[in-house]
């Protein structure tokens, strides 16, 4: 949907900038219309193009410098030349609305609420001149980590603290890639960078495209911090995609089996829009720095209507396992006439990295789910001609890009509730221009993979007032808060940065509160730009910070007051952080915790373990010298439940008796920890398991310690073996084992006998330290 031009690179050529100089605009868009490929799909007997799978190893990859190591680079180019990244629409023209348009689903009124976000800080970011010199528009996008926030423009990256003292950066992109010698990632420096947190590995990836000036080859950049220190060292990788097509406005989201991208297809002599492209970057192999593969499928085959879509991005609580990546778009009919109502559209992408030709993309390419949308009227702005967004200060209006979803598509899983995404993208609303947003949901009883959810509120963010709102971003913390975050503008007011809230239990389709977050001083004024257009955005960034899983994090664009109007239009990018105050981040707690033993053929049973009354393990442990198991080691098996899922980084065993050496291993499954402990003696002991640094996905860390007290032959479980628990297992023996007497089968046979009542007598006089 964006093209760019052969000096977006941040190495500028002042012959390029001369022609943007020089050419009017039609000739502009002549430059513009380049040719590119993708991985070619294959053609069946009839010379049908096959809709299929199509896998790419990547072409180089290797290991970066650390990035603090790299030295600070900002642009250089030829005084007085400036330049465009021109936007490419992926729908036809359409006549102007007539305005005011009705839209059903406006939201008028903003409350002043107690859903309003209250700002925690602001400070800035990157620059014009320290991304690209002196082009429009920035990108800005970030991702903020346990301690830091990285942010992305055109065509630089910076590395902050969380109190916004710059660690590295500003630094051109390619440097990232220079490790990878010949390269078109380490040769250009193209943009459309994306950054994302991956915080189910604690690590940053950071993009762009290479695009060599619009003309192809076409590759894409990724990179993968070696580490949880984006400061540090970076597993880089060159994805070639094609030598005709132009992939352009590529977005990533993380998810547990890839790193899932989507782009937008400009093919054949005059570049037109061909549809979408859907990509699964082999995640597991790049976190670890090896060779990796892309699995691709291009949705022009099905229907070159289908375009401006995103990947889900995964926040917080990891999805039910094996759940596909889910990827969506919003069509109007006044854009997309030939695929009918006003409708989202929803695919579901699996990819299958063990034979890479069972991977799917929705019904052969056509949505999993069709839902309809409320009505709502495109913003086409082009050329800054059209439902553009006025500004104080300038004659030119600004771009909406109101014919895709805006970054990012986020996905939630409120375990044992429901899962959610959430969505928005820029509508003409009366006379001006607001914010759509959209929650779905899955239908109850059902995942999102399952069933096919509803829409669970949507509205348009647009109350009565001078303001236009648009390029949003939107987010759902840990609590289910929503925030949208955007920018501002009208005749009477510079563009700025807001943004506005709802709790879980507001109305719904209603966002509670507006706050501004930043309020920009000038316009950004273009009359050095040819054409002299009002280049914005592209996107912005809401994040959500993993560290408590409430504070928001929002990066956009804003322009400054100069005492001489600069027509260069100078951009600057602010980063501010808010929370809403009913959030906190939740200490992970255990809602039960049992030691599981099988009896012979009968089923497990459990002893719960948890204060504050733990009960006593009063059964032989597995293995070793007692009982007749194939595993050696003598061991116990110990189950600990959490309200939601988990990750840890270790277990250990503690034991009252020094000479003890007990260990453990474990495996964790959603909500469940499973552990097995190891050289455990038959003695009297009193253990604590020791699970370190349990972590909810949601920002709540703690550690959890689970006692096991172990008294063999306690049958009555009083802390002393004696008479009491020989009578006991007398009364029971000749019986199966079942729940009323497993504590008597401390042998594990599946019967009560008179091994059982041996082993207790044994026992007799032991008691628990």
């Amino acid at each position: 949907m964006k093209k760019k031009s052969s000096s977006e690179s941040g190495i500028f050529s002042p012959r390029i900038f001369a022609a943007f100089v020089l050419c009017s605009a039609g000739a502009l868009l002549a430059m513009f219309s380049f040719a590119a490929p993708t991985p070619s799909n294959e053609t069946d007997a009839q010379g049908t193009v096959q809709f299929k799978p199509v896998t790419v190893a990547s072409t180089s990859n290797g290991v970066s410098a650390n990035l603090r190591d790299l030295p600070v680079t900002r642009p250089s180019f030829a005084p007085g030349t400036f330049e465009v990244h021109e936007v490419r629409p992926i729908h036809p023209p359409h006549a102007p609305p007539q305005l005011p348009v009705h839209d059903p689903v406006q939201q008028t009124v903003a409350s002043l609420g107690p859903a309003a976000p209250t700002p925690l800080q602001t400070f800035e970011g990157m620059n014009q001149a320290d991304g690209c010199g002196n082009c429009i528009p920035p990108d800005p996008n970030g991702a903020v980590g346990p301690n830091h926030y990285v942010e992305m423009v055109n065509s630089s990256y910076s590395v902050y603290s969380k109190t916004g003292t710059r660690l590295a950066g500003p630094i051109q992109i390619q440097q990232l890639f220079s490790v990878l010698t010949g390269s078109r990632c380490a040769g250009t420096n193209d943009g459309d960078p994306v950054v994302v947190y991956d915080h189910l590995a604690d690590r940053f990836v950071l993009s762009q495209f290479s695009v060599n000036g619009g003309s192809g080859p076409f590759a894409q950049c990724i990179a993968v911090s070696t580490g949880s220190d984006p400061t540090g060292a970076y597993y880089v990788y060159d994805f070639d995609q094609s030598t005709t097509v132009f992939h352009d406005y590529p977005k990533l989201g993380v998810w547990p089996d890839a790193y899932y991208m989507t782009t937008n297809e400009f093919a054949g002599t005059g570049q037109t829009f061909a549809g979408a492209g859907v990509f699964a970057f082999e995640r597991d192999k790049m976190l670890i720095g090896q060779p990796a593969r892309m699995v691709f499928f291009d949705e022009g085959v099905v229907n070159s209507g289908f375009g401006g879509m995103l990947p889900s991005h995964l926040d917080g609580t990891p999805p039910p396992a094996g759940s596909p990546n889910y990827f969506a778009e919003v069509d109007s009919q006044i854009n997309s006439p030939m695929l009918g109502a006003d409708a989202m559209r929803i695919w579901k992408f699996h990819v299958d990295w063990s034979n890479t030709n069972n991977s799917t993309f929705g019904l052969s390419g056509q949505p999993d789910y069709t839902l309809p949308v409320a009505m709502w009227t495109p913003a086409q702005c082009t050329l800054a001609q059209g439902t553009c967004v006025p500004q104080m200060g300038s004659p030119y209006q600004l771009d909406v890009l109101g014919d895709r979803l805006m970054f990012r598509l986020v996905y939630r899983n409120f375990f044992g509730n429901h899962e959610s995404l959430l969505l928005n993208h820029s509508v003409v609303a009366d006379a001006r221009i607001g914010v759509r947003w959209y929650e779905v949901r899955n239908a109850p009883g059902n995942t999102l993979a399952t069933a096919t959810p509803s829409i669970y509120q949507q509205s348009t963010f647009a109350p009565i007032d001078a303001l236009y709102r648009w390029m949003g971003s939107i987010a759902m913390d840990a609590a289910g808060n929503i925030a949208v975050g955007y920018s501002t503008s009208s005749p009477a007011n510079f563009p700025s940065i807001a943004a506005a809230g709802r709790l879980p239990n507001d109305p719904l389709g209603q966002l509670s509160g507006e706050t501004q977050l930043f309020a920009g001083t000038g316009a950004e004024n273009v009359a050095l730009f040819v054409p002299p257009v009002g280049r914005w955005g592209d996107y912005t960034d809401l994040t959500i910070d993993p560290a408590d899983g409430c504070t928001f994090w929002y990066v956009n664009e804003y322009f400054t007051d100069f005492p001489v109007v600069d027509p260069g239009a100078p951009w600057q990018t602010r980063i501010s952080s808010f929370k809403f105050p009913t959030c906190a981040a939740v200490i992970p707690a255990p809602v039960r915790a049992v030691s599981r033993k099988v009896h012979g053929a009968a089923s497990p049973f459990d002893i719960d373990l948890l204060p504050p009354n733990p009960a006593i393990e009063m059964r032989r442990h597995t293995g070793g010298d007692i009982a007749p198991a194939p595993n050696a080691g003598r061991d116990h098996e110990v189950i600990v439940t959490f309200p939601v899922p988990v990750r840890l980084t270790n277990v250990t065993v503690s034991s009252n008796n020094m000479l003890d050496t007990p260990t453990a291993t474990f495996s964790v499954t959603d909500n469940v920890v499973t552990i097995n402990l190891h050289n455990v003696s038959i003695a009297p002991r009193r253990l604590t398991i020791n699970l370190i640094k349990v972590n909810d996905f949601n920002g709540g860390t703690a550690d959890v310690h689970v006692p096991l007290n172990l008294l063999f032959g306690d049958t009555t479980q009083d802390a002393v073996v004696n008479a009491a628990d020989i009578t006991q297992t007398r009364r029971q023996s000749g019986n199966p084992t079942v729940l009323s007497n497993f504590r008597q089968d401390v042998t594990l046979d599946g019967v009560v006998n008179t091994a059982d009542i041996t082993a207790v007598r044994r026992q007799s006089g032991n008691a628990l330290p």
